[in-house]
C-alpha cells in the first residue's frame, strides 16, 4: 500500500486526463482499410474547430495515456490555437491509450490521412505524453503518412521510457505503461537504426526539467531534434507533466514550431514568457478531478507483464 501511495502523483500525471467510459477499440465492429482502422470509425473519432486563417494548414492534437481529447485539450491549447487563427482537430484515440501502442499508432496515423484529406496543407501533429510518441510510431508503421506532416511536437514524450513505469509494472500494469517502461522491446526497436522518421518532417520536443512522470527527464529528447526545455527560457521554473498542457514557454514553442521553417527555437522565445506560468485563455482548474479519474482509469486497466509482439522489422521506404 505504501508503494502505492507514493505512485499516485506520478500515475496521476502518467495517465493525464481520462473519461471513465471506454471507446470502441480500434476496428471494434468496423474492420479495416488498408492496414489502418476503418476511414468511418476514425472519422467518429475526430473534431475540428476553427479555420485556418494563416495559411499553415491544420493542427492534430494527439492526447496521452488514460486521456481523452476533451479533458486534454478543450482547456489548454485547442481554444488559444484557434482564437489565434489555426484550425485545430483532435483525435479521441480508443481504449484511453490504455492497450497496445501500435494500434494507437495506426489510429493516429488514420486520422493525419483523415485531416489531411480534409485541409489544403500538410499537417501539423502536437502530441502530448505518450502521445508524443504516437506520432513517431505511426510514421514508423506507415512511412506513407510522413508526406502530410509539416511539424511534431512532442510535449513530455515518453521517447526512451519512463522509470516511473518499472514499479508499477512489477506485478503487471496497462499495456501502455509496460510499452513506456525503460528498456521496452518497442522502444527500442522505434530508435533503432535511428530516432527520427519522416524526411520532411520537422521535430520539436519540449520537456520540463522538474516533471516527475517522464523520468529521468531528458528522455524526452530525440537525436536529430530541437530539443527545448521550459528552464533554457524560464531558469528554475517548477512545471509538472500536465501542467506542460497550459505552460507559457510549451505553448510559445509549439506556435514556434508551427510559424517557422525546421523546428522551434529558444533564440525566438521572448523570456517575457516567464512573467506568466499558464496561457492566458487556458483553463488548468479542471486538472485535478481530471487526474483523479486519469489514475482510477489506469490503476484499473487489464495487467500484463509481457508486451505484445513488436510489428517494427527494420527502416522502411519513406515518402
Amino acid at each position: 500500500m505504501l508503494r502505492r501511495a507514493l505512485l499516485v502523483p506520478a500515475l496521476v500525471a502518467l495517465a493525464v486526463v481520462a473519461p471513465l467510459a471506454r471507446p470502441a477499440a480500434a476496428g471494434d465492429g468496423e474492420g479495416r482499410d488498408g492496414g489502418l482502422p476503418s476511414r468511418r470509425a476514425v472519422a467518429a473519432s475526430v473534431r475540428c474547430a476553427g479555420r485556418d486563417a494563416r495559411g499553415t494548414g491544420t493542427v492534430l492534437l494527439v492526447h496521452g495515456t488514460g486521456s481523452n481529447a476533451v479533458e486534454s485539450w478543450s482547456t489548454s491549447f485547442q481554444p488559444v490555437l484557434v482564437a489565434e487563427g489555426f484550425r485545430v482537430c483532435t483525435v479521441d484515440v480508443p481504449g484511453r491509450e490504455l492497450g497496445d501502442m501500435q494500434d494507437s499508432a495506426d489510429w493516429v496515423a488514420a486520422a493525419v490521412e483523415l485531416v489531411a484529406d480534409r485541409s489544403d496543407g500538410r499537417v501539423d501533429v502536437i502530441g502530448h505524453s505518450q502521445g508524443g510518441v504516437l506520432p513517431r510510431l505511426a510514421i514508423r508503421l506507415h512511412p506513407e503518412i510522413a508526406r502530410h506532416i509539416d511539424d511534431l511536437v512532442l510535449m513530455a514524450g515518453t521517447q526512451h521510457g519512463t522509470a516511473v513505469a518499472a514499479p508499477l509494472c512489477a506485478a503487471g500494469c496497462a499495456v501502455a505503461v509496460l510499452q513506456q517502461s525503460v528498456g521496452s522491446a518497442l522502444l527500442a526497436a522505434l530508435n533503432s537504426p535511428r530516432e527520427l522518421w519522416g524526411a520532411r518532417v520537422s521535430y520539436t520536443t519540449v520537456r520540463s526539467t522538474t516533471d516527475e512522470t517522464v523520468f529521468p527527464q531528458d528522455t524526452s529528447k530525440l537525436d536529430g531534434a530541437a530539443n527545448l526545455a521550459v528552464q533554457d527560457v524560464c531558469p528554475g521554473r517548477a512545471t509538472s507533466h500536465i501542467g506542460l498542457l497550459y505552460e507559457t514557454v510549451a505553448y510559445a514553442a509549439a506556435v514556434d514550431a508551427l510559424t517557422h521553417r525546421g523546428g522551434a527555437s529558444t533564440a525566438r522565445l521572448s523570456p517575457a514568457l516567464c512573467a506568466a506560468a499558464t496561457v492566458p485563455g487556458m483553463d488548468p482548474s479542471a486538472i485535478p478531478a481530471a487526474s483523479l479519474a486519469a489514475l482510477t482509469a489506469v490503476l484499473s486497466a487489464p495487467p500484463v507483464t509481457v508486451e505484445p509482439p513488436v510489428r517494427i522489422h527494420g527502416p522502411r521506404h519513406e515518402d
